[in-house]
């Protein structure tokens, strides 16, 4: 049952903070912003976010897993609710606003890992838990915007936004009961040095983790295809072809993530996660040579399938691999990583566009996450790791 609560306050908090976010983002839009203004949205979310990751991971991992929970989520409650009682709709305001919730969300998101990973301890089935989890935001991330749209921008949004967050905090409040707090006490904890040198001397100890975060890192890094799309096909870029491409991504992760969810186990990581570093970067290449708006949508359906499958070997990795002492820590590690490569992947596919052409941008992304794959590779051969999930 705690299980179970944990999936749908995941899927709320999505529901929440993107309602909030395209709420400010249709109010700056019918005021007049231009794409630069729009943009320092997530440049204020992604600094605040990225400056405070760190030091919320190290408090997160010294203080009880009740405390950390509950203060991360009142927290975001709070702050919800005293934007949806202010309702903001000044630029400065707003801004503000963005970069307040990016800190309280990172703080949130971070505690979240480490209560997921107590609450797994006792499951068999720990590869399906975490498919399932993935699968919930996946399904409020691919809905969410719709029902923001339906909403609009008045103080409604907010509220619905509000309420959302509400559920989560309520959610958590039951949650707790179920967790201990007794890692600090173990012996296991007494053989773990947790201090920063500790925690470089385990990652790089553990191939599994810090090969899953490198890769995920660099191939996304090179991943901006996303950003292209509206340059893609000539005739073709209306907002609503756009936006059917933009959801082909998500809606194969959905439905490759569903897939992930029949197998019996994630045994032979390895092999799956180079499958999906090579389907990704082939789909890519794929994308590059084509004429045809619906081939574009079936490649892009394809690499979210890979992407899923990539997606559930490194949450297991994350989850599973992780010492109690350190998942504060290397969850924001692991946040500091995608967050930044996000931001960083758009920037590099416009200059690469900008420098090569289009086309010739989203194959250098291809490229990349095949030699990312052979890299890989070669270093697997030389590790013999266990199983990390079953």
């Amino acid at each position: 049952m705690p299980l179970v609560v944990f999936l749908i306050s995941r899927a709320c908090s999505v529901f929440g903070l993107q309602i909030l976010a395209c709420t400010f983002i249709f109010r700056l839009v019918e005021r007049g912003a231009d794409p630069y203004a729009l943009s320092q949205l997530g440049l204020v979310a992604t600094v605040a976010s990225l400056s405070l990751a760190f030091p919320m991971g190290m408090i997160i991992d010294r203080i009880q897993k009740r405390t950390a929970i509950l203060i991360s989520h009142f927290v975001l409650l709070s702050l919800v609710l005293i934007l949806t009682l202010l309702n903001p709709t000044e630029f400065v305001l707003i801004l503000v606003a963005t970069g307040l919730i990016a800190i309280s969300r990172n703080f949130r998101s971070i505690s979240q890992f480490t209560v997921f990973g107590e609450l797994l301890k006792h499951e068999t089935h720990k590869h399906r838990w975490v498919n399932k989890s993935t699968l919930s935001w996946q399904i409020a991330a691919f809905l969410a915007p719709l029902l923001a749209g339906f909403l609009g921008s008045g103080q409604i949004s907010l509220w619905f936004a509000s309420a959302f967050i509400s559920v989560l905090f309520f959610c958590q409040l039951y949650i707790v009961h179920f967790l201990q707090d007794d890692f600090s006490s173990t012996s296991s904890s007494e053989e773990t040095d947790v201090t920063l040198r500790g925690l470089v001397q385990f990652l790089q100890s553990n191939f599994s983790l810090h090969s899953s975060l490198l890769l995920d890192f660099f191939i996304v890094l090179f991943a901006g295809a996303a950003s292209l799309l509206p340059f893609l096909h000539i005739g073709r870029d209306s907002a609503a072809d756009i936006g059917i491409l933009k959801s082909a991504l998500p809606a194969g992760v959905i439905f490759g993530t569903w897939i992930r969810m029949q197998r019996p186990s994630l045994d032979g990581w390895m092999e799956k996660l180079l499958i999906a570093t090579l389907g990704y970067g082939f789909c890519h290449l794929l994308l590059a040579e084509s004429s045809s708006f619906y081939f574009s949508y079936i490649v892009l359906f394809g690499a979210g399938i890979f992407d899923a499958l990539s997606l559930a070997v490194r949450e297991c990795i994350l989850q599973i691999d992780t010492p109690p002492a350190f998942k504060g820590r290397l969850y924001s590690l692991n946040n500091f990583l995608v967050n930044a490569s996000d931001e960083l992947s758009e920037w590099e596919s416009g200059v690469a566009a900008r420098l090569v052409g289009v086309r010739s941008a989203i194959r250098i992304s291809g490229f990349v996450a095949l030699f990312g794959a052979g890299v890989f590779a070669w270093k697997a051969r030389q590790k013999v790791p266990g199983p990390v999930c079953r």
